[in-house]
């Protein structure tokens, strides 16, 4: 059990305690306690994209970086302004495959279409299993606006109690093969076995908000965080916690401040949509030019690890 993962599972027993000891924690409470961990560790994790990937790239230019960056986002806002229902579904299909590949970043210095697949598929079982162990909870969320209640439709519970076991049961095999291949090894693969049954438990028993920020903060975030810190200390003479920290912070403060002043704007009615589409399209519209930079670290990282 590496260190993420006990903090994971020492952080789940304590707020299962917590619940059961309650009985139940008003939804503005755990709002609040999980936009605290997210703002802390989950937006730093992709503050420093545009240093990730210019580190290695020195050829190119920052304003072709940014132009790509920025250009992806407002596309992105473009597509959920003209196809929301298709932006809803591209934005769950990058986000399984991003967290996938964060979860195997290591397997990434073998190029196997396997890999990807595995990728997918367990993305797609967390995923699935956040939503249809929560479906009642969503539905009843989605039905409190117009906008949402139109994308509702995506969240049909007899797909994803189709989904949900053939994710599961395609991750054990390929991990099966991957060992098998002797890519890892056998407490390795028994380990990613654990680790894939205890998010799918915390998804089950926690409340939805509560479940997945425990996962996106520690599970996701923090093991990002800590293959940034080590990839630039390699890079870097007299990188320190401190030089790290200074970096995030600029992105860090910007993204809420202005994600802050959006949702104002909204709670304010000056955008036509509602604060719980907003929020989606806000972590959307981040998600994926992310990922495409988290796949390109991905690929110099483990290469110069292995």
């Amino acid at each position: 059990m590496n260190k993420l993962s006990f903090i994971f599972l020492c952080a789940f027993l304590i707020i299962v305690t917590v619940f059961a000891g309650l009985q139940s924690v008003d939804i503005s409470y755990q709002l609040i306690g999980s936009l605290l961990f997210i703002v802390l560790l989950g937006i730093p994790h992709g503050a420093i994209d545009h240093i990730i990937f210019l580190e290695d790239n020195r050829t190119a230019k920052p304003i072709h970086f940014y132009g790509f960056y920025f250009g992806l986002m407002g596309l992105y806002v473009l597509s959920w302004a003209i196809f929301p229902m298709l932006s809803l579904i591209l934005f769950l299909i990058v986000s399984a495959y991003h967290f996938g590949q964060s979860q195997f970043s290591d397997l990434t210095v073998h190029k196997s279409f396997r890999n990807h697949i595995l990728y997918f598929v367990w993305g797609c079982s967390i995923l699935s299993g956040l939503i249809l162990y929560n479906i009642e909870d969503i539905l009843s969320l989605s039905s409190l606006s117009a906008d949402m209640l139109y994308l509702s439709a995506l969240f049909d519970k007899l797909f994803f109690s189709i989904l949900l076991p053939i994710s599961s049961i395609v991750t054990v095999f390929l991990l099966f093969v991957t060992f098998k291949k002797k890519r890892i090894s056998g407490e390795r693969f028994f380990f990613e076995i654990y680790l894939f049954v205890l998010i799918h438990i915390c998804f089950y028993i926690l409340p939805l908000i509560v479940g997945f920020t425990l996962y996106f903060v520690i599970l996701h975030s923090l093991k990002v965080l800590s293959e940034e810190f080590t990839y630039l200390k390699s890079r870097r003479d007299n990188f320190s916690v401190h030089s790290f920290m200074k970096l995030l912070f600029p992105i860090t403060l910007i993204s809420v401040l202005g994600g802050g002043i959006i949702m104002l704007s909204a709670q304010s009615q000056l955008i036509g949509i509602s604060k719980g589409l907003l929020i989606f399209v806000l972590i959307s519209v981040l998600t994926l030019p992310h990922s495409v930079v988290m796949d390109d670290f991905y690929q110099k990282f483990m290469k110069k690890a292995s």
